[in-house]
Parts: C-alpha cells; structure tokens; sequence
C-alpha cells in the first residue's frame, strides 16, 4: 500500500519497502522450519508404523477412541510390558488421561490427541509461499511423506491379504475344529472396493464429483466427533486418484528416459 501513498517521502519508500522484504525473509525462514519440523514429524511417526503390532496398536486407538492399557494388551494379544513399550514411541501423537474408563480398573487411558490428522496433513499451498531454496529442501521431505503413506497403506493391505489367507485354507479344510464359520467371516468384513478408467473428459468430471464429495465426508466426520457417544470409529474409506498413463511408462532399467517424457 505504501507505493500508492505518493506523497510520502521517496526514501522513506524505498526503506519500508526494503524492511518489508527482510520480514518476508524472516518469516519464509521461520515457515521452513516449521513446515520440516511438521514433515519429519509425519515421517517418523508413519515410518514406527512399519511394525505390525505398533500399526495395530493406533488402528485400534483410532477405532476405540479411548482404551486402557489392559485392554489394548487384550486386544492386541500381547503383554502389558510389550504394549506399554510400543505406547512409549507415541508419546507426541498419544493422550494419557487418569480419568477411568467404565469396565475397567486401569487408572491410565490412552487415545490420539484431538488434531492428529492435521498434525500428519500436508499443505502444498503452504509451499507456494516459501523461496524457492526452500521449496527445493521442503520438496524432499514431502516426497518421503507420500512414500510413508504409501506404506503405511500397503501394510494394512498386507494384513488384509493375510487374513484372506488364512480364510482361504481353512475354508479348504475337510474339518475344522475351531467351529468358525469362515464364509461368514468373510462376507460379514469383505473389502468393498471399485476401479475404474478415466479419460481427460471423465477426469474433469470425476474432480468435480470428488470435490462435491470431500465436501459432504467432511461433514460426515465433523459430525461423528460432536457426537457425545463416541460410537466406534470400524471402518476406513480410502478415495485415490492415480495417473495411470505415466505410471505404467516407468522402468526401473531406464530411469531417465521416463523421467525426460514426464
């Protein structure tokens, strides 16, 4: 505003405009640090997610809510030293209260604290503000984000194939003495899941049906927290976009030829 007020002195311009842009500097370099501190911070906690056990201690704190040490032993099907250790490397992500849980004895409570989820987001607009040196740092640890995530999905999908598995051969089985009706477990907590091929037309269309979507999940979710009951949280809506042309050019033996038609 200062460049429209004409009839300040011209020095005097040239001064504030030149402390204008040391502040942006400042400030740039103050949103860098934070920016990598929330990124390495998504990073280790999505990477101490590569454990099985640790990933179905947070699966079940998301579910749960709120569970006591021994019920989150119970229902991980490990001790209470094993699962008070794997509790300890949450100790930034994970609430303690002493307030008792009814049905149980423990004085202790764990549940995920309140913002967790945007704790672990990453904004790409927050970028657009940083100097370009910084955008090129920040760009690594945004990188190693999708690939975190991208695990972390994976390891859940590995469990789910190793459930599948274990339905598959003893549905196999002549006779089985656990008496568990296997068909019904399956359809009971079958995988809903759709696939489809775009084209650039039905992409347009599809961002439009996604955004009006987000729109109404965030809703839906916002509505679930105000909810004083606390009813379980047992299921999982995964909404991806994958750009399928390009990916599918990729060849590990000829890296940088994929890379140059990108």
């Amino acid at each position: 505003m200062l460049l429209f007020k004409i009839f300040n002195n011209y020095y005097y311009i040239i001064i504030q405009i030149i402390m204008n842009e040391m502040n942006s500097d400042i400030k740039a370099g103050k949103d860098s640090k934070a920016l990598k501190d929330k990124y390495k911070q998504r990073i280790h906690t999505l990477s101490l997610l590569n454990d099985l056990t640790r990933l179905r201690l947070i699966l079940l704190l998301i579910v749960f809510r709120k569970l006591s040490l021994t019920e989150l032993s119970t229902l991980l099907g490990r001790v209470k030293s094993t699962t008070s250790h794997h509790l300890k490397k949450f100790d930034d992500i994970i609430k303690i209260s002493t307030k008792k849980k009814r049905g149980t004895t423990d004085s202790n409570i764990y549940e995920l604290i309140p913002d967790l989820l945007e704790k672990l987001s990453v904004n790409f607009e927050d970028l657009e503000n940083l100097q370009k040196k910084e955008n090129r740092e920040l760009f690594h640890y945004v990188i190693q984000n999708d690939i975190t995530f991208f695990q972390l999905i994976i390891n859940i999908f590995d469990l789910i194939n190793q459930i599948y598995k274990v339905i598959d051969d003893s549905s196999l089985m002549e006779k089985s003495d656990s008496g568990v009706n296997y068909r019904n477990v399956y359809l009971d907590n079958r995988i809903k899941y759709n696939a489809w091929f775009l084209t650039e037309k039905g992409k347009k269309s599809y961002d439009k049906l996604v955004k009006e979507f987000n729109q109404k999940m965030r809703e839906i979710i916002l509505q679930d927290e105000l909810n004083k009951e606390e009813d379980l949280r047992s299921y999982l809506v995964l909404n991806t976009f994958i750009p399928l042309e390009k990916i599918i050019q990729f060849d590990p033996s000829s890296v940088f030829k994929f890379f140059s038609i990108m």
